[in-house]
């Protein structure tokens, strides 16, 4: 009898765990999940065409805009550099400002001037423009 007891007051007690258990179980009825990508908080456009012509002696001119998304002001620069030339074309960049702080939700323009020395030999060169945000 006293096994019987023990069994039965074992049963019992896992029962009562169960019941337990299941009463305080919550259930999740709707669950959802979201991707969220940080944005870089410059957005740039220019006027900048991917090639054009110039003369020995002629400057070009163009505009790099860039708009700030962020809540806090940034700084950004602009920087260039030749990619390729193989004529060893003679010519002159020049951007202004070259850097300058954009306070949140403006724009800023800067001026990029390509200039040809008139005594160039001819031939084409590559440039590569580049914004860089400073911390």
């Amino acid at each position: 009898m006293n096994k019987a007891i023990s069994r039965r007051g074992l049963l019992l007690a896992i029962l009562l765990i169960t019941a337990a258990a299941v009463s305080v179980a919550a259930y999740v009825v709707w669950t959802y999940t979201v991707q969220v990508t940080v944005q870089e908080a410059f957005e740039v456009s220019t006027n900048l065409p991917d090639q054009f012509d110039i003369y020995p002696g002629e400057t070009k001119t163009y505009t790099i805009s860039v708009k700030n998304h962020a809540s806090a002001p940034l700084k950004a620069e602009i920087a260039w550099e030749e990619v390729e030339n193989p004529n060893n074309v003679k010519y002159e960049v020049t951007i202004e400002p070259e850097s300058q702080e954009i306070a949140p939700g403006a724009t800023a323009d800067f001026t990029v001037k390509i200039k040809v020395e008139a005594d160039s030999p001819v031939g084409a060169f590559k440039l590569r423009f580049s914004v860089d945000r400073e911390a």
